[in-house]
């Protein structure tokens, strides 16, 4: 009897060896198991700093080569320096007579001035004046003169000049009327800077010191300043202050 079931217990543990590779297939295709795909490679070298940070924006001009930044990044930098531009050219005495000779003027030459007449062809008329071009002691302008008029002898001409006088006030920038006491003679003219003066320049200037003179002939014309008004003196029949009276025309009172 005990051998029967030894037996029996023998065929169940056979029969439980047999079935069990089946048993444990079957558990293995119920759950999901982890088989890696491929085997694990090292994991590769940190990325240089300059390729990270091309990654976010910066305070640089440009971004990285294939990199955009993700928003607007003000630029910092140094000011830029400031431009100069550079100072124009001065001219010589020498080289103002050549300008002059681009203009076909004929001019004689002074200490610091060329001497010529030069013709105005305004709108409405032409005129001759006698020119000075003055280069200033340290070279750094022009004066441009008309010379006018000498001042009249032995005439009154305080209301004249103070006419010249009121009329500068009312000139564009640079043009004025003056006087030179060497020749007694007035004067119209205009100062320019001594810099990047070319003959169109000069040519201006000089019509525009030339149409002035026109527009103001009546102040500066002394023709009718040569003929002193004539004063009218009234002399009183009797003056009280006289000490002497003749045919005793006044009678001094007298007490009695």
């Amino acid at each position: 009897m005990l051998r029967l079931k030894n037996i029996e217990v023998g065929l169940v543990c056979l029969v439980i060896f047999i079935s069990l590779p089946r048993f444990c297939a079957a558990q293995t295709g119920a759950f999901p198991a982890f088989a890696p795909e491929s085997e694990t490679t090292p994991e590769a070298e940190p990325a240089p700093a300059d390729a990270r940070k091309a990654l976010f924006p910066t305070d640089e001009g440009e971004a990285s080569p294939g990199k955009k930044a993700a928003f607007p990044v003000e630029t910092t930098g140094l000011p830029d320096e400031p431009q100069t531009t550079p100072a124009g050219k001065s001219l010589s005495l020498e080289e103002i007579g050549l300008l002059l000779g681009e203009l076909n003027l004929e001019f004689s030459t002074l200490p610091q001035r060329h001497d010529f007449l030069y013709q105005a062809d305004l709108e409405d008329q032409v005129l001759e004046l006698f020119f000075s071009v003055y280069l200033s002691e340290d070279g750094s302008q022009l004066r441009i003169r008309a010379w006018l008029d000498a001042l009249p002898a032995n005439v009154d001409v305080q209301d004249h000049l103070l006419g010249l006088l009121a009329r500068n006030t009312t000139m564009k920038q640079g043009l004025h009327f003056g006087y030179n006491a060497e020749t007694r003679r007035l004067l119209l003219e205009t100062v320019i800077p001594n810099q990047n003066v070319s003959s169109e320049t000069l040519g201006n200037s000089l019509v525009g010191v030339s149409r002035e003179v026109a527009d103001s002939w009546k102040l500066w014309s002394t023709a009718a300043w040569a003929t002193p008004v004539k004063r009218v003196v009234t002399k009183p029949e009797l003056d009280s202050r006289a000490t002497d009276f003749s045919n005793d025309i006044f009678e001094m009172p007298v007490r009695r």
